[in-house]
C-alpha cells in the first residue's frame, strides 16, 4: 500500500520534491530537461543509483548506472515501472532516456518484480509551479488558434507548454488553448514563426522568447 503522504490532492501517487540549493550549480554542469510527455511502452533509459551496488557495501555513495526498459501507461500515469535490479540506497535516483539528455522519473521503491518511478511528466505542472517558473517569455493573455498550426499536444497547463517551447530547438513562439471538454484536454503548439491569430479563444495563452 502506498503511504499517505505519496499521493497528492489528487489521489495520484506522488514521491517527488523539490529542493531549492542555496548557490548556483557549477556552469560546467548541465541540468538534464524535465520530461514534459511519456514517452511509448516500452522506452529504453539509464538509471542511477548510489545506493548499494550488487548487494555490495557502498560507503562514498558513489554512481552507478544501468539501461532498462522502462513501463509507461497508455495514458500519462502518476508513476512508471521496470524491471527491479535496484539496491537498498537507490530511492530518489532518476530514469533518464536518450544518455541523460531527459529526465522521465525518480525511484521511489520496488513493488514486487517491477521498481517504481514517480513521472516527472505527471507532475511537472507542480514543479514548474513550485519553482515559479516562467521561462523568458513575454505572455499575451487573450489569443486565438494559429491558422499555420496543424498540430498540437495534450499540456496541462501553459507553464509546461512554455517549459516545452523553451527546451525545444527553433521554437520561439507558444501557444496553449484550453478546451472544455476536461482538464486534460488542452492543445499546445510549438512555433517558429509569429503565429496568425483567428477566433479568439478565452483562456488561450499565447508567449513570444524575449
Amino acid at each position: 500500500p502506498i503511504a499517505d503522504h505519496y499521493v497528492d490532492v489528487n489521489g495520484d501517487f506522488a514521491d517527488v520534491a523539490v529542493l531549492r540549493l542555496t548557490r548556483p550549480i557549477p556552469e560546467s554542469s548541465t541540468p538534464a530537461v524535465m520530461a514534459w510527455q511519456s514517452p511509448p511502452a516500452p522506452s529504453e533509459g539509464a538509471r542511477v543509483g548510489a545506493g548499494r551496488h550488487g548487494g555490495l557495501s557502498n560507503p562514498t555513495s558513489r554512481l552507478r548506472t544501468n539501461t532498462d526498459l522502462g513501463m509507461f501507461p497508455a495514458v500519462a500515469g502518476a508513476f512508471f515501472t521496470s524491471h527491479t535490479e535496484t539496491n537498498a540506497g537507490d530511492e530518489g535516483g532518476p530514469f533518464y532516456r536518450g544518455g541523460h539528455a531527459s529526465l522521465l522519473g525518480v525511484f521511489s521503491s520496488a513493488v514486487g518484480a517491477r521498481d517504481k518511478y514517480t513521472s516527472v511528466a505527471r507532475h511537472l505542472p507542480w514543479v514548474l509551479d513550485a519553482i515559479d517558473y516562467g521561462g523568458p517569455f513575454v505572455i499575451d493573455g487573450l489569443v486565438g488558434v494559429p491558422t499555420n498550426a496543424t498540430s498540437g499536444f495534450v499540456m496541462p497547463s501553459s507553464a509546461v507548454c512554455a517549459y516545452a517551447c523553451d527546451n525545444t530547438a527553433g521554437c520561439t513562439h507558444f501557444l496553449w488553448t484550453p478546451v472544455p471538454t476536461g482538464p486534460d484536454h488542452h492543445s499546445c503548439y510549438l512555433l517558429d514563426a509569429p503565429p496568425q491569430s483567428v477566433t479568439p479563444l478565452y483562456g488561450a495563452r499565447h508567449g513570444t522568447h524575449s
